[in-house]
C-alpha cells in the first residue's frame, strides 16, 4: 500500500492520499473507522465493499463507526483521499450525517466529476504523478474547503486525548456548549454522534495496546486499562467497531498475516 502526503496548503483538511493494488491473490482488507470520510476511486476490476459490488466508480465514503470489509481481486487498483474528521463538510456542502454509513456517487453529487477523476487518474496509472494530479485538483477547489468550528475541534481533541473516557457532560461544561449543540455540530461536521466518536477512540487505544511488541497483554488487562466493566463488554464493542475480535486482531498484528487499510 502506498501513502502520499497532500500539498502543505491542504494538510489541514486532507489526512492523506493512498493507493493500493492487489497483484496476485484475492484478499480481504478492512476500512477501519476513525471519524473521517473520503473519496474512493475504483480503477479497473470490480471489488466488493461492505458486501456491495463496485466497479469503475468514483464515490464518497461517508463516516462510519464500524469497519467495512473490502474484498480486492487480482489486478484491482484503488486510489483514495482521506479527509480529517470534521474537515470534509465544507467541500461537500452537506451535513455529513446525511451520508453516514453510506456511499455518495460523485457523478450524482456533481455531474461528470467522478468520470473526470477516473479518466485523469487512469492516465497516471503506475506513475508517481497520480498524487500530483490530486494536489492540483484540490488546490483548485481550495475555496470550497473550510475548517470545522474551533469549539468543535477542541471538543474532538479532548475526546481523542482521553481516548473517549471522559463524560460528555464534563466536556460540555468546559466547552460552554450544551449537549444539544455538541450533538448538532457533530452531526453536521462529522456525521457521527459524540458517543460514537468516543467509542472509536477507545478502540483506537485498544489497537495500540494489542499491537505492542514488547508485551502481549491479556484481553482482560486491555479491557481494564480502557475502563470496561468486564471483558465481555470490551470484546463486544471492539468486535462491533473492527469487524473481528480483539484476540484475532492481536494475533494478526503479531504475525503480520493481515494487511488492513488503517484507516482510509
Amino acid at each position: 500500500m502506498e501513502w502520499k502526503a497532500p500539498h502543505p496548503r491542504l494538510r489541514e483538511f486532507i489526512q492523506s492520499y493512498w493507493r493500493v493494488e492487489q497483484v496476485v491473490f484475492p484478499q480481504l482488507r478492512y476500512l477501519y473507522p476513525e471519524g473521517g470520510s473520503g473519496l474512493i476511486l475504483s480503477m479497473g476490476k470490480a471489488f466488493e465493499l461492505g458486501g456491495c459490488r463496485i466497479s469503475q466508480e468514483a464515490f464518497w465514503s461517508g463516516p462510519s463507526d464500524v469497519s467495512v470489509p473490502i474484498q480486492m481481486l487480482p489486478g484491482q487498483e484503488i486510489i483514495g483521499v482521506r479527509f480529517w474528521p470534521g474537515q470534509a463538510q465544507g467541500f461537500l456542502g452537506i451535513p455529513l450525517k446525511e451520508i453516514a454509513h453510506c456511499h455518495l456517487n460523485l457523478n450524482q453529487w456533481e455531474s461528470g466529476l467522478g468520470s473526470y477523476l477516473l479518466e485523469e487518474l487512469s492516465k497516471s496509472r503506475g506513475k508517481e504523478s497520480w498524487a500530483d494530479f490530486l494536489d492540483a485538483f484540490f488546490l483548485k477547489k481550495q475555496g470550497k474547503l473550510s475548517l470545522a468550528p474551533v469549539p468543535l475541534l477542541k471538543i474532538m481533541q479532548n475526546i481523542e486525548a482521553f481516548y473517549g473516557s471522559r463524560p460528555l457532560e464534563t466536556i460540555s461544561l468546559e466547552s460552554g456548549l450544551s449537549l444539544r449543540q455538541i450533538e448538532r455540530q457533530f452531526g453536521v461536521f462529522l456525521g457521527l454522534s459524540p458517543k460514537q466518536y468516543a467509542r472509536i477512540q477507545r478502540v483506537r487505544l485498544a489497537r495500540v495496546i494489542l499491537k505492542k511488541a514488547s508485551r502481549k497483554y491479556s484481553l482482560s488487562e486491555v479491557g481494564q486499562e480502557l475502563g470496561y466493566h468486564d471483558q465481555a463488554h470490551f470484546i463486544r464493542e471492539f468486535s462491533q467497531v473492527m469487524g473481528i475480535t480483539p484476540g484475532k486482531y492481536q494475533k494478526a498484528a503479531s504475525n503480520r498475516a493481515e494487511s488492513p487499510l488503517s484507516p482510509i
